[in-house]
């Protein structure tokens, strides 16, 4: 009977600490994300295309990592491969185990429409999802 309720102890702990974990890693990414959107901003006061550019390409990295998790669980990549802030244009490239993968097309048209809602000044993506799969 103790060692029930020693195990009981020792998975209570673990649940504690794993959602405890999870918290963290979210707060993490939500300050990255926020301050992403915040270095954003600030360029489009300062009108610096430049740092235009680079501000929303670390937001749409930053969305891409905490909304698509599972590009890179499953083997797959996915980066930002240029922006054009003034057009609101981004393009993206789906690589690794994500060229040739049968649900790159879901993952993609998933993507295509959740990043505009997302990320302040994105008009329009447009994805490379490996040879001969231009979005």
């Amino acid at each position: 009977m103790d060692t029930d309720r020693a195990d009981a102890d020792a998975v209570g702990r673990a649940e504690r600490a794993e959602e405890s974990a999870g918290e963290a890693v979210e707060e993490r990414t939500d300050q990255s994300v926020r301050d992403a959107d915040s270095a954003f901003a600030e360029s489009q006061d300062d009108g610096g295309a430049g740092d235009a550019e680079s501000a929303l390409a670390a937001s749409v990295q930053s969305f891409l990592e905490r909304n698509f998790p599972q590009i890179s669980m499953h083997g797959g990549t996915a980066g930002v491969e240029g922006v054009d802030a003034e057009t609101g244009e981004v393009w993206l490239a789906l690589g690794g185990a994500c060229s040739g993968c049968g649900i790159s097309p879901m993952t993609v048209q998933a993507i295509r429409v959740r990043l505009p809602e997302a990320v302040p000044g994105v008009e329009t993506v447009h994805v490379d999802a490996g040879p001969g799969t231009h979005f």
